[in-house]
């Protein structure tokens, strides 16, 4: 029974169905440098594995947030919640989002930091959308 118990967990781990499949494999994707710009705004996010580091400028004037990311892969959409350790503010916020990859270009909407409301869907523009941010990545050659 056991055999059978380990070898059926084995396959579901090989075809990426079992929870953490996906969200290594996402994770893995993930890794690197995203850029976006909307309305002569850029915004810059850097993940290295558990860790992130988004840079949002406007001209002359730049902010820098840093923390943890943590992904959820298994859900629909696929969740991912960016924790803020350093920064001019929000520090100990959580910025709850969701994500879609798709080859070199990352889909990416959430909620303020500290909002405990999650994003259901992408608006059918990048911005400002109501309680949160959306953008579209493209990964940094």
């Amino acid at each position: 029974m056991k055999a059978m118990l380990g070898c059926g967990l084995g396959i579901l781990l090989l075809a990426g169905l079992a929870p953490g499949g996906d969200a290594k494999k996402d994770k893995d994707k993930l890794q690197g440098k995203w850029l976006a710009e909307l309305d002569g705004k850029k915004a810059e996010l850097k993940l290295t594995k558990d860790k992130f580091s988004m840079t949002m400028s406007e001209g002359d004037q730049k902010k820098v947030f840093k923390g943890t990311v943590k992904i959820d892969a298994a859900s629909k959409p696929k969740r991912i919640d960016f924790t803020i350790e350093e920064g001019d503010k929000f520090v100990g916020d959580t910025a709850r989002g969701i994500y879609e990859l798709d080859g070199d270009s990352l889909k990416w909407c959430s909620s303020h930091p500290g909002k405990e409301d999650r994003p259901t869907e992408f608006p059918t523009m990048q911005g400002d959308v109501a309680g949160g941010l959306y953008l579209v990545f493209q990964r940094s050659k």
